[in-house]
């Protein structure tokens, strides 16, 4: 079945258009439109046509503030086939059928797919960069990867601690810059290993009015919720947070927490977080379209992301949302954008342990149940695959979607990523299943 998520913000577009049509009529031609509803007959006053036209122009004016929001993208393409990338001619058909599959029943604009498994590495592309351009999606297409950006905080933190510049157990107030500290015991309470597992006891994220509104109308419109927290903020809301309740014994899913995290870490080494994310991991990996910021040759190769999309043969609509630049603050909870060539990289260094200090971030620091654990940044599930634990997170932002995942016993792995908000993980959980029997 196909789902409807792609396409709600169309019924919301077909609402805009009724508003301003309905309310074109009623300001142009207000005796007319009274008509129906004048059941008795009754002359129309100057007052009753005075208020027919500003219920009208009302609804022109909500109609436009609504439209403002869309930015439409329509192009005339052919359908996309999904393309193979692998480095040797050994690839599975069984990777394929799943992937059409799962096209079958999604409508997608555009998608990377990279395979680790006993032959070699395998990457697969799928759609357009744009729908309104003939660039086909390549490898070395970049995405934003969403929440993924934690598994990299994390591994920040794990280097950190490798290196002697850190410890688990070191409370924020140890990297917070002075003029941020108060006297409320969370400072002393929450630890480095407290932000990277979600149990730090922080809300989901900063509860000020400002930030809220912001969130609230990016939701709606498509925008970017998170562009003007810079670190200063981060920093600054955090003495207007309630005393958090349970540190260290509840997980509660928290990008405050884990862009705080990057914030620290990052304050640490006197950088910024896009400039430790280079110096600590992909520099070292090679990945060098792994970053924040895009250069001119980069912004060439950017997917737009997609609230919502819709192909009718070779008519191709798209809803853009706009892209989630994050402001140093969150940026670390979910700022970074890549590529299927460098997340192909980044996967096998995580299955094999290419960097000295990624052994260390695997390692199970929260037992949240007795089948899934959490690492540094990572969650260790036990249950997915028999006998085997896969390492495993996704991520979202208001385009994009992307998981990753890998077994800790057996050299096999798997990294999706898309340019829509149709969530893109059972095709990744498929091929996991599929790699682990």
């Amino acid at each position: 079945m196909i789902k409807i998520l792609p396409y709600i913000p169309f019924f919301f577009l077909c609402f805009a258009l009724y508003l301003l049509i309905s309310g074109g009529w009623l300001l142009l031609f207000p005796e007319k439109a009274n008509e129906k509803n004048n059941k008795k007959k009754k002359e129309l006053t100057k007052k009753d046509i005075f208020w027919t036209r500003v219920i009208g122009a009302g609804n022109i004016a909500v109609a436009l503030l609504l439209l403002l929001t869309f930015k439409i993208d329509v192009g005339w393409l052919d359908k996309p086939e999904v393309v193979a990338w692998s480095e040797n001619q050994t690839v599975s058909q069984d990777y394929e059928a799943m992937i059409d599959s799962f096209l079958d029943e999604n409508v997608i604009p555009g998608m990377v797919v990279a395979v680790v498994d006993e032959n070699g590495s395998h990457l697969f592309s799928y759609g357009y960069q744009g729908v309104n351009a003939q660039q086909k999606i390549t490898p070395d297409t970049l995405f934003e990867i969403g929440s993924l950006s934690k598994v990299f905080t994390g591994l920040l933190l794990a280097e950190a601690v490798d290196s002697g510049a850190a410890t688990l157990d070191d409370p924020i107030r140890s990297c917070i810059p002075q003029e941020f500290i108060r006297e409320q015991a969370f400072y002393d309470q929450i630890t480095l290993a407290h932000l990277t597992t979600h149990t730090s006891g922080l809300p989901r994220l900063p509860k000020t009015l400002d930030f809220t509104l912001k969130s609230a109308f990016a939701g709606f419109t498509g925008g970017n919720p998170y562009a003007n927290v810079t670190r200063e903020k981060l920093f600054s809301y955090l003495s207007r947070t309630a005393a958090p309740k349970s540190i260290g014994t509840d997980w509660a899913y928290s990008n405050y927490g884990v862009g705080l995290l990057g914030a620290c870490l990052s304050g640490k080494k006197g950088l910024s977080y896009e400039e430790t994310l280079r110096s600590v991991i992909a520099a070292p990996l090679e990945m060098k379209n792994t970053t924040i910021h895009l250069n001119p040759a980069q912004e060439a190769l950017y997917a737009p992301g997609y609230r919502g999309y819709l192909r009718l043969g070779r008519l191709m609509v798209g809803i853009q949302s706009q892209p989630w630049l994050m402001g140093e603050g969150l940026v670390g909870a979910g700022g970074i954008r890549s590529t299927g060539a460098d997340m192909l990289k980044f996967l096998k260094a995580c299955i094999s342990d290419e960097l000295d200090f990624i052994p260390l971030s695997k390692e199970p620091i929260f037992r949240m149940d007795d089948e899934s654990d959490l690492g540094m940044g990572w969650l260790l599930d036990r249950s997915m695959v028999e006998n085997q634990t896969i390492i495993w997170h996704n991520g979202q932002t208001g385009g994009f979607n992307s998981y990753l995942a890998f077994s800790q016993d057996k050299p096999y792995g798997v990294f999706v990523i898309a340019n829509t908000t149709i969530n893109i993980q059972s095709l990744g959980e498929d091929i996991v299943a599929a790699l682990g029997n």
